[in-house]
């Protein structure tokens, strides 16, 4: 009825507005994929993969921001290389930049030499923050603190084990949050997460000059570029979590250097302005062809 100039869809959420625009071939399709819920943890399941190499090669292309979602389209969807572009994610280096939020601290009554550990992010059972709580509780850091910003199902669950785990007090559950702020007040970024592409969160921390300890879900290894620091642990695996923790928590050195490092990384590698110039590229490529 609106007979648009493009349409783009979304991950499998939109896969029938992604099909209906196949149909009914009123416009160019352009389908984007973005990651995986919890089911789908170990990769897609068997069904939508089937739809996805029925649907997907009738689209002008499709957009992902991972190399391992590229290589899920190329070899699981089948579809020809002329039809997958990879743009990885970017950050606005301005928005988020380096800086000490003591005011922040303050308010949460959070005294300026305890060491914070906090993520920002859905609470959803994909991102494992049970491991990152017991992980937490077992490191036995003092004068640290853990915040978890964000709302989701899972938070309620997450609240009940924080006090299980004896961590009253000593675990901070904001809610939504405007994250740039709170990145200013964390001295690491911790990601616990079972599936993950390319985490807009982990950017976000990066380009605020923060240290990051993070599962090796998606393309977290190859975001951080840091295989001399004990960055990246295997998905699941709680004792490395356990011992990462505690190396980063004893050594400031370790964390400015790591945090200036991840900086200049966005700079030079995630800008806002050169994720933007390479949609522009497909927007009007999907668009001139028409």
């Amino acid at each position: 009825r609106l007979r648009p100039d493009l349409v783009q869809t979304y991950n499998w959420g939109a896969f029938d507005a992604a099909a209906g625009c196949v149909l009914a071939r009123v416009c160019p399709l352009l389908h984007t994929e973005d990651g995986f819920g919890a089911d789908e943890a170990e990769g897609p399941k068997a069904r939508r993969v089937l739809a996805r190499r029925v649907v997907l090669p009738f689209a002008r292309r499709v957009v992902v921001p991972s190399s391992t979602l590229e290589r899920i389209a190329l070899e699981r969807y089948r579809l020809p290389r002329r039809k997958v572009e990879r743009i990885p994610n970017g950050v606005d280096c301005l928005a988020f930049r380096p800086g000490r939020n003591d005011e922040l601290r303050r308010e949460l009554g959070v005294a300026v030499d305890e060491l914070v550990m906090g993520t920002v992010g859905h609470l959803r059972p994909e991102k494992d923050y049970g491991l990152l709580l017991r992980a937490f509780a077992e490191a036995r850091l003092e004068r640290c603190r853990l915040v978890i910003a964000g709302e989701g199902g899972e938070r309620e669950r997450l609240r009940r084990l924080a006090v299980e785990l004896g961590l009253s007090g000593r675990v901070l559950f904001p809610g939504v949050v405007e994250p740039a702020p709170w990145y200013r007040m964390f001295d690491l970024f911790v990601m616990s997460s079972m599936t993950e592409q390319m985490p807009l969160a982990l950017l976000e921390a990066m380009a605020t000059g923060l240290p990051a300890l993070c599962t090796d879900a998606g393309d977290s290894a190859w975001m951080l570029d840091s295989p001399d620091l004990p960055a990246i642990v295997p998905r699941g695996d709680f004792g490395g979590y356990v011992e990462a923790l505690k190396r980063w928590a004893g050594d400031e050195r370790l964390r400015r250097e790591a945090g200036a490092r991840n900086r200049a990384r966005c700079e030079r590698e995630f800008s806002l302005e050169r994720m933007v110039e390479r949609w522009r590229a497909v927007y009007e490529e999907c668009l001139g062809r028409r």
